[in-house]
């Protein structure tokens, strides 16, 4: 018997009843395999192929014409889930299995490849190797339009260059602090470029995230202001010490400050004020990590630190339990504040 394609009664759209919004059903959303769909609609119609608009859906009198154009571009995302000569061989092999399958009268299950693959005594074992994979994969391949829509969707995305904001030269960033009327202002720019954060983290941040020790240094913990720190709040970046001019100029605002929050200004009004530079907000946490990535190479220094100081993971960072136990004495151990230093 030939594999039937989804069908689901529930599916058709509701008519809405005058003046009232249309009934919302909720139905068992279909499993489909999106190689078998194409090739048995190729045996109905030769024409079809690979670039088939109707993928992971069939086409219904009900529906409105809007609703199929939506579709239509929804599937122009779902064929992108293999490339064309990929698509060419699972077709080939797809429409072999499903002819064999119809010609003595058997579902399209794992039990007729194996006898598809015992009545190809013709091809090599290396061949057959190859067929047993593909159709073994085509076979458990059921995945919802949902998830074939968005794994094509995936694959375009990966193939999409990303565009990032422009990162600042450090020469052109001291230009650009040093232009600022407020010394405020000035000393959190700085804190956000030692720091390579993004705006957002520097919000963040309160008189509270930070220890003045007896040394003159200030310990900074990001507790789980970064982004990144969310989802494990004891990661190894999270305690920074700075030295030298940086810490007495934060010291310095830390006094200065009337309330509890180190600035106000937003990643908008940060932005606007790079604009004249062709930069955002961001532009400063690339800049700085490209400077601090410049840095370790010069003075040939552990590469893991430009990751620990973006607070991205990595794989080599400490446990989250010692972290937990070893609280801001993990700042000593990092290697994070003598790059900071060098920022």
């Amino acid at each position: 018997m030939r594999r039937s394609l989804p069908t689901d009664e529930a599916h058709r759209p509701c008519p809405p009843a005058s003046g009232f919004l249309p009934r919302v059903v909720t139905t068992r959303t279909p499993l489909i395999n999106s190689t078998f769909v194409i090739a048995e609609r190729n045996l109905r119609a030769p024409l079809f192929g690979a670039n088939d608009s109707r993928l992971v859906y069939e086409e219904t009198a009900t529906d409105p014409p809007a609703w199929s154009t939506f579709l239509t571009t929804a599937n122009t995302y779902a064929q992108r889930i293999y490339a064309e000569s990929t698509w060419q061989s699972r077709l080939s092999l797809a429409g072999q299995f499903i002819r064999f399958c119809l010609e003595y009268g058997k579902p399209t299950d794992e039990l007729s490849a194996v006898a598809f693959l015992g009545a190809r005594v013709d091809l090599k074992p290396t061949t057959l190797v190859q067929y047993a994979r593909q159709l073994r994969g085509m076979l458990r391949d059921q995945r919802t339009p949902l998830d074939v829509v968005t794994l094509g969707l995936t694959r375009m995305a990966a193939q999409t260059e990303r565009k990032q904001a422009r990162p600042l030269e450090k020469e052109e960033f001291e230009r650009f602090v040093q232009a600022l009327p407020s010394w405020e202002d000035r000393t959190v720019f700085r804190l956000c470029w030692i720091a390579a954060s993004r705006w957002s983290d520097i919000r963040t941040l309160t008189k509270e995230s930070f220890t003045i020790r007896d040394d003159g240094t200030v310990l900074l913990d990001w507790a789980a202001g970064p982004k990144s720190s969310q989802m494990d709040p004891n990661r190894a970046s999270r305690y920074v010490l700075i030295s030298g001019d940086d810490a007495a100029a934060i010291i310095a605002l830390l006094k200065a400050i009337p309330g509890p929050q180190l600035t106000a200004l937003t990643t908008a009004e940060v932005t606007k004020r790079l604009k004249p530079l062709s930069a955002s907000a961001h532009s400063i946490k690339r800049g700085a990590a490209q400077h601090a990535a410049s840095l370790v190479a010069e003075l040939n220094l552990d590469p893991f630190l430009v990751p620990r100081l973006m607070k991205h993971a990595n794989i080599f960072d400490m446990p989250s339990t010692s972290v937990s136990y070893l609280g801001p004495t993990t700042a000593w151990l990092t290697g994070i504040s003598d790059l900071v230093r060098r920022m």
